[in-house]
């Protein structure tokens, strides 16, 4: 459709929903709906007020008690996802999937509203925080929200760019001699969530 390239069939599924206007993640609390699974958990933990787990160890409360037990990994220092690159520890598979994006470069992580890429989710939660009071207007064409300009077209970036440079990616929506195209069956959505933020054992690098 617009030649852009991507590294993984989940993050070029994620883009064809852009055209398509396809938005399958819905909120169950208020219904709101988003082409990524990432924007969804971002956005409901905007209505989990309540932290009732909290850690007998310190200060610290979380909402549910699978966030608890992850949080003890940083007590009493048992990682039990490592990588096998440079050895970091996680206390979950998700955090330990989002680190390996550092080591391989993919930018899984699109801000919904300004299309700027991520490797963490925890930068691209950071980077949410930018759009707070931003104004959106709706695309004449795909009916996708995008940021308003001082200059008024109607049209999201990706409507008023007829054709994009291909880049170097495996995936490359349009192209059929890509090995990932937009018309290629599609493949289930890869989860990204938060990778919550933990201290590091004192043999570990710095945290995000």
């Amino acid at each position: 459709v617009c030649n852009k390239g991507f590294s993984t069939s989940s993050s070029l599924n994620t883009h064809r929903r852009i055209h398509s206007g396809e938005k399958p993640h819905q909120c169950q609390v208020c219904g709101k709906r988003f082409t990524a699974s990432s924007n969804l958990y971002y956005h409901r933990m905007t209505h989990i007020k309540e932290k009732p787990h909290k850690c007998g160890l310190c200060s610290k409360s979380f909402p549910t008690p699978g966030d608890l037990k992850s949080h003890m990994y940083v007590h009493n220092g048992s990682w039990p996802f490592k990588c096998h690159i440079c050895n970091r520890g996680f206390s979950k598979h998700t955090n330990l999937k989002n680190h390996l994006f550092l080591h391989t470069g993919d930018k899984p992580h699109a801000c919904e509203l300004c299309h700027k890429k991520f490797a963490l989710a925890c930068n691209l939660r950071a980077h949410m925080k930018t759009h707070e009071g931003d104004t959106q207007e709706e695309c004449m064409r795909c009916g996708k929200m995008f940021l308003a300009s001082g200059q008024v077209t109607g049209y999201c970036p990706q409507c008023l760019t007829s054709q994009g440079a291909p880049g170097k990616d495996l995936a490359s929506c349009g192209d059929s001699g890509s090995e990932e195209s937009c018309t290629t069956e599609d493949r289930e959505d890869e989860d990204h969530h938060v990778a919550e933020n933990l201290p590091e054992p004192r043999s570990l690098g710095a945290p995000c």
